[in-house]
C-alpha cells in the first residue's frame, strides 16, 4: 500500500501500514529535514517560528552594502524603497495555488516577501531539472520575464502562504522613467538572485561529474 504524505511525520509509519510515497527525491529529503527540524523544536535545541520575512527595506540594505562601496544611507534607503513600492504590486498566494503554469508567457518578476515558492520538476533540452525551492529574498521569473521565454515549468505556493512583490513591464517602464535609481537598486538583487542561482547551479553540475 502506497500512500501519500499528510500533515503527520513522515519519521512515523503510515496508519493502515504501509509507507509514504513521494514524487522525487529531493521532496522526500525535504519531508524528512522538516521532520527532524520540527523533533528539535520541540526538543528545545532549536527555536521556533519558521522562515522570517525579508521585507523590502531589508532586502534592499543587505543587497546594496553586498555591491556598493558607498552604501546609501537611511534618507536615500527610505526614498528608493518609498518609490519601489510605488511600483511593485503585493500578492498574496494560498498553499498550492499557482503562480504560472508550464508553457506561460511570464509577465511579471516576482521577489518573494515571505513563504516560499516551488518551481515543479522539469526537462530541458532532454535534461531532467528537478524541483527547486524558492524563499523569502530571492527573486523568480527574471529570465523569462526579461528574455520572453515561455516558463520551462509550473511554479506554486510551496508553504501555507506566499506574499509576493511582482513587477511587470508597465511598471518597469515607469521605474525606468521616473525612478531609475530605484530601478537600478532593484536590478542589482535580481542580478545577485540570477548569480546565486548560477552557481549553484555550476556547483551540482560539478558535483554531478565528479560522481
Amino acid at each position: 500500500l502506497m500512500l501519500s504524505p499528510s500533515e503527520e511525520s513522515p519519521l512515523e509509519r503510515p496508519p493502515c501500514g504501509g509507507c509514504w510515497e513521494f514524487h522525487d527525491v529531493s521532496s522526500a529529503v525535504r519531508a524528512c529535514e522538516d521532520a527532524y527540524l520540527a523533533l528539535a523544536v520541540a526538543a528545545g535545541l532549536l527555536a521556533g517560528g519558521g522562515e522570517r520575512p525579508a521585507s523590502l527595506q531589508q532586502l534592499l540594505t543587505r543587497h546594496l552594502r553586498e555591491v556598493c562601496p558607498a552604501p546609501p544611507g537611511p534618507s536615500e534607503l527610505a526614498a528608493l524603497r518609498a518609490a519601489l513600492e510605488g511600483g511593485l504590486a503585493r500578492r498574496q498566494l494560498a498553499a498550492g495555488e499557482v503562480l504560472y503554469g508550464a508553457g506561460a508567457e511570464v509577465r511579471e518578476v516576482v521577489l518573494v516577501e515571505s513563504g516560499a515558492l516551488v518551481e515543479e520538476e522539469h526537462y530541458e533540452g532532454g535534461v531532467r531539472v528537478g524541483s527547486r525551492e524558492h524563499g523569502s529574498g530571492v527573486v523568480v521569473g527574471a529570465v523569462e520575464f526579461f528574455l520572453a521565454r515561455p516558463a520551462p515549468a509550473a511554479v506554486r505556493c510551496a508553504s501555507a502562504s506566499c506574499t509576493l512583490l511582482a513587477l511587470g513591464r508597465a511598471a518597469y517602464g515607469n521605474l525606468m522613467e521616473r525612478h531609475p535609481r530605484a530601478l537600478a537598486a532593484l536590478q542589482g538583487m535580481m542580478l545577485r538572485s540570477a548569480c546565486s542561482d548560477l552557481a549553484m547551479a555550476q556547483e551540482a553540475a560539478h558535483h554531478g561529474m565528479a560522481v
